[in-house]
């Protein structure tokens, strides 16, 4: 089957994902600034361009200069305009939807697949419109995912060029010079030789390249990227002390076991069902009870050992048979065992089970795998049954494409409320400041949090250019189930006040918007939660003075408290 002009030419498909990924994310177009890229918007406003090309997180230092380099560069051409970085995101994402078309076709080409491209049409579709893009394109800090994934497949697709013709040594010396550079930017470059040895073993094994091509590809590629993976690590430990910067435990500065595992290998192993599960059908956006019931279902000891035994056996059944199998049952292999790799260098990140949007980058490469494994099931139906898989790509289309729209609409709605409470606040002459209730995260979007060190004065300075003059103080922040929602305040005495959730599925967090808030005090106040955790009572240790303003929110407005009004509720 051939494909229409308008599909075969790869820059006419490349113009048809933009548009389709322009579309889909435009009325979320003013999102994405928010929470940790404003630290990166303050670091621009504050340094040069030497001073921001190595700056470092709050944990340790790292080597992500090229991620910073390139975010300088765009800072200094966009600012904080929306349309020309949505319009720079959506390029980004459809150029890595025609890497994943060209790398695929290759591929399966390899597996004598060349007459069916409309199956990694297929996956590149699923691929596109998925809700696993979500955050990476909405949110500005993903940049370095999508420069990542992109330097994965041209660095994969270079391979399967020099397999063709090992002469073209070019290639070889392009994907180390690339790779090189991806050193600094994401660690997904980790797996880029996995990937490569993972393609030239199934290949050697199935015989369509010979012992001495595949010698070739992994001695001359192979082994110098692993040879850089070293010289990376061990740069990493001389400038920081430390060689796993993502898996490092925030508390104790060093990398904790239990911590990189996830807190437990249980944990580790359950996600290779939860992965592909919210892959294949957004199981992150279903209802919060049913995922979470799927999810500790998934999580079970025994639930984990049988899919671990399953996993192992159909491992070992395909390893045996692969050589004596059909091309196609080679392929299915193939591909099952790149999606399985895809995953290794994300499982001990968190797991966001609360959320459908927050926590979605993490499934950006993997996803690019599984829905070229899904779509080649798919193709592999009979011809009989053609009418089935038409209705099942329908049918998985319209469910990524409906849950990737719920995300741009909470998205969009999650932005005007950000900049409406920034906007609304007019308390910058007042010392101290006071704000009882930060809106912190909506259906997975976050905003800002509340923190020992005040989030809200530096997300004010970026966004209006003004500042509080005086102390600001986050008491709390909350994740909302209401875009409207909020809170109202009751004054028990001049020192206490009650502060409770409109909403009944709210829920106080601080410091983290995962966790949920627990009592603590400082040096102006203590605060100690109530009714099952819906309300704190806030106890001053000294009485507030004329100049404090103690604020709480509602939908975008900010509302003073009057402590004059005992025992009446302030809404």
């Amino acid at each position: 089957m051939n494909f229409p002009p308008l599909l075969a030419h790869k820059t006419a498909r490349f113009f048809l994902f933009w548009i389709v990924a322009t579309l889909i994310y435009l009325p979320a177009y003013q999102g994405g600034f928010y929470e940790d890229f404003h630290g990166i918007l303050q670091y621009y406003r504050d340094n040069d361009f030497i001073g921001f090309s190595n700056i470092h997180g709050n944990i340790n230092k790292h080597l992500y200069q090229g991620t910073h380099i390139l975010l300088y560069g765009l800072l200094s051409l966009f600012g904080r305009a929306p349309l020309p970085w949505l319009l720079l995101f959506t390029a980004l994402h459809a150029i890595n939807a025609g890497m994943v078309f060209r790398f695929f076709s290759r591929l399966l080409a390899w597996f004598d697949w060349k007459n069916n491209q409309w199956a990694v049409f297929t996956a590149t579709c699923f691929f596109l419109i998925s809700p696993q893009a979500s955050e990476i394109v909405i949110w500005k800090s993903c940049i370095h995912y999508l420069t990542a994934t992109f330097i994965i497949f041209t660095i994969l697709d270079w391979s399967l060029r020099y397999l063709a013709d090992t002469s073209r040594t070019k290639y070889i010396w392009m994907s180390i010079g690339l790779f090189y550079l991806s050193t600094f930017m994401l660690e997904l470059f980790l797996l880029i030789p996995v990937f490569i040895f993972l393609v030239v073993f199934a290949l050697w094994y199935a015989k369509r390249i010979d012992l001495k091509t595949a010698s070739k590809a992994v001695f001359r590629l192979v082994v110098p990227l692993v040879l850089l993976i070293i010289v990376y690590f061990v740069t990493q430990y001389f400038f920081s002390r430390n060689v796993l910067i993502r898996y490092q435990n925030s508390d104790t500065k060093k990398v904790n076991a239990a911590y990189v595992m996830g807190k437990t290998p249980i944990i580790v192993m359950s996600k290779l069902f939860k992965y592909p599960f919210d892959i294949f059908f957004a199981g992150h956006y279903l209802p919060l009870d049913i995922r979470q019931r799927i999810y500790a279902f998934a999580a079970h000891p025994v639930i984990v050992a049988i899919n671990a035994i399953i996993l192992f056996v159909v491992s070992l059944t395909g390893f045996i048979k692969y050589r004596k199998g059909s091309a196609r049952m080679q392929l299915l292999y193939t591909l099952f065992a790149l999606g399985l790799a895809s995953c290794v260098i994300i499982l001990p990140s968190w797991y966001f089970e609360g959320y459908p949007y927050r926590g979605s980058r993490y499934f950006y490469l993997p996803s690019a795998f599984f829905f070229i494994f899904l779509a080649a099931c798919l193709y592999s139906l009979p011809a009989r049954l053609r009418a089935l898989r038409r209705t099942l790509i329908a049918a998985f289309g319209l469910v990524y494409l409906g849950c990737t729209l719920y995300a741009v609409h909470n998205v969009r709605i999650t932005t005007k409320l950000f900049y409406g409470v920034l906007d609304h606040f007019h308390w910058q002459d007042s010392d101290p400041v006071v704000l009882l209730n930060i809106p912190s995260v909506y259906k997975g979007v976050g905003m800002m949090i509340a923190n020992t060190e005040d989030d809200f004065n530096p997300h004010l300075q970026v966004f209006t250019g003004t500042s509080v003059k005086g102390q600001v103080y986050d008491v709390a922040a909350y994740n909302l189930a209401d875009i409207d929602g909020g809170a109202h305040v009751t004054v028990l005495d001049s020192l206490q006040l009650k502060v409770t959730l409109n909403e009944a599925d709210a829920w106080w967090c601080y410091a983290n918007p995962v966790l949920k808030a627990t009592d603590y005090e400082n040096e102006l106040y203590k605060v100690t939660y109530t009714d099952n955790d819906r309300s704190y009572i806030l106890t001053f240790k000294e009485q507030p003075g004329e100049h404090t303003a103690i604020l709480f929110q509602v939908g975008d407005q900010w509302k003073r408290v009057d402590m004059k009004q005992l025992h009446t509720v302030q809404r």
